[in-house]
């Protein structure tokens, strides 16, 4: 149990915060909103090479699941797999998304969560909706390769798709990400992306 106060789900209270774009005095009043929570999220929640706060034995998992007032774990409310971690995180993806999921930080967290993504043996793997919200991340990255782990997931109709996305959402959000120069398979790369990512920066 977190001891204190606790929150997690860091990524719906940025969508919450940037849905008032639509009205100008909530858009005024959620502007500074907005930006305390991603500098927040990205602080406490994203352990980045080179601004993690968490000891490096705990910031190895690259997201931290529940963040507490004394106390920080890897885990969620409804499980401690690696997925939901860094899923719920993550979702919903929205044009927010964009400003909460930086092609630096991803090209570090992508490394942890891509063993999960290519183990399919012994009848497992990851239920198709996980899968999907670690491809719709991936795209900040690598586009086409997450095009092609996502649209196979059209296929199952009952639950390819988390119930908060569908296969048009999620082939529009591959298909808006900005070309990087960020790939998993550069650690350089994600090295020289911590400051310009950094929180603090």
């Amino acid at each position: 149990v977190a001891l204190g106060r606790w929150d997690e789900l860091q990524s719906w209270i940025v969508e919450l915060a940037w849905k008032a774009a639509g009205d100008e005095a909530l858009s005024r009043y959620g502007r500074p909103l907005l930006a305390t929570e991603l500098r927040a999220a990205k602080w406490y929640w994203q352990s980045g090479t080179g601004w993690a706060v968490y000891p490096a034995a705990f910031a190895q998992s690259k997201m931290a699941g529940v963040v507490g007032a004394s106390d920080t774990k890897v885990w969620t409310w409804f499980g401690p797999n690696l997925e939901y971690v860094h899923g719920i995180n993550m979702m919903p993806f929205t044009p927010a998304t964009e400003a909460l999921l930086s092609p630096g930080f991803i090209a570090q967290e992508y490394p942890v969560v891509e063993p999960l993504l290519e183990d399919q043996g012994n009848g497992g793997g990851l239920p198709d909706q996980w899968r999907g919200i670690l491809e719709l991340a991936h795209a900040v990255i690598r586009p086409e390769a997450a095009w092609r782990a996502v649209t196979p997931l059209a296929s199952n109709r009952i639950d390819g798709f988390d119930a908060g996305d569908s296969l048009t959402n999620a082939l529009y959000w591959i298909a808006t990400r900005p070309k990087t120069a960020y790939a998993p398979e550069s650690n350089a790369n994600a090295a020289d992306a911590s400051a310009a990512d950094s929180p603090a920066s």
